[in-house]
């Protein structure tokens, strides 16, 4: 099971997923470690979250938690889990930094594997190795139809704010 898998977001953007209680595909991102389309990227693991949220949104961002069971991505829908296929992990994030399609664009509805610690250096240098995080991990949904079932495992939300003050 992929538990607490979480998404960060922009607090404006918080409250209109909330309304529409739906996984905002216009805010997928491309070119990231697991496939030149766009896919929405989950990690496994709170302290993360957190860590890239304050990182990219210091005044205010929410984390959105889900409670991923692994039959949905491995039985019900076609998913590449690159945690134990070292070389296919690096052809893949190597390919997708620099835009190129690969076996994860086409072929998968959901990718799991670990971050990489160098996006940028393979976005810049085309012969960089890809270098492997060593606890952390991310989930990537691509396709609308399975983000349509993950909308159906929300289980929580956390709002952060940097400019709430308490009288």
């Amino acid at each position: 099971m992929i538990a607490n898998c979480i998404i960060i977001q922009q607090t404006g953007d918080m409250l209109k997923i909330l309304s529409s209680m739906a996984l905002m595909w216009g805010k997928c991102r491309s070119k990231q470690d697991f496939g030149k389309t766009p896919s929405y990227y989950l990690n496994d693991e709170f302290r993360w979250a957190t860590k890239l949220a304050r990182y990219r949104f210091p005044d205010s961002w929410a984390i959105i938690l889900y409670d991923i069971p692994s039959m949905l991505l491995e039985q019900q829908h076609n998913h590449l889990d690159l945690s134990q296929e070292h070389s296919m992990w690096k052809n893949i994030v190597r390919r997708s930094r620099n835009g190129l399609y690969n076996e994860a664009d086409d072929d998968y509805d959901s990718v799991f594997g670990t971050q990489s610690e160098n996006g940028g250096e393979l976005i810049n240098d085309r012969y960089a190795k890809p270098k492997q995080s060593a606890d952390k991990n991310q989930l990537a949904l691509k396709t609308r139809k399975l983000t349509k079932k993950v909308d159906l495992l929300l289980k929580g939300v956390i709002i952060y704010r940097n400019d709430f003050v308490m009288v």
